[in-house]
């Protein structure tokens, strides 16, 4: 190839580049604006993503291995008595309460804090009237 033609490619490559660039930083600043100027729609977003989170930690909760547990009046672990949980003795049973627990915390936490951001979403939508302008 001749000399002049591979600087063209590489020059043409480097102008698609710099646009590219360009493009991504235009996106970046109208996405910050847009953040920026209405804390609203920031609100908007963290909201949303706790919504969703809500959603995966109450089927977390929901779909337990815990749901698969028979309580016997005496518990036998023997092998033939191992039900569908899988556990072989008091003490896997009882660390699966114990992770059950820490998962419907977390689930009770999530849900509190996205309450309240759900109801500092409704301020932006009941600004119309006089009384509750911010």
């Amino acid at each position: 190839p001749e000399p002049g033609t591979v600087d063209t490619m590489d020059h043409q490559k480097d102008r698609k580049l710099a646009r590219g660039l360009q493009w991504l930083m235009k996106i970046f600043q109208a996405i910050t604006m847009h953040l920026v100027l209405d804390p609203f729609n920031l609100l908007d977003i963290v909201s949303s993503v706790f919504t969703v989170v809500t959603m995966i930690l109450w089927y977390m909760v929901v779909f337990d291995k815990l749901r698969q547990f028979n309580f016997p009046e005496r518990p036998i672990w023997e092998n033939q008595y191992i039900g569908a949980g899988g556990w072989r003795t008091d003490a896997e049973v009882i660390y699966e309460f114990y992770q059950a627990g820490q998962r419907m915390r977390w689930f009770i936490r999530i849900c509190a804090i996205n309450t309240v951001m759900i109801v500092l979403r409704l301020l932006k939508y009941l600004a119309i009237f006089e009384n509750v302008q911010i």
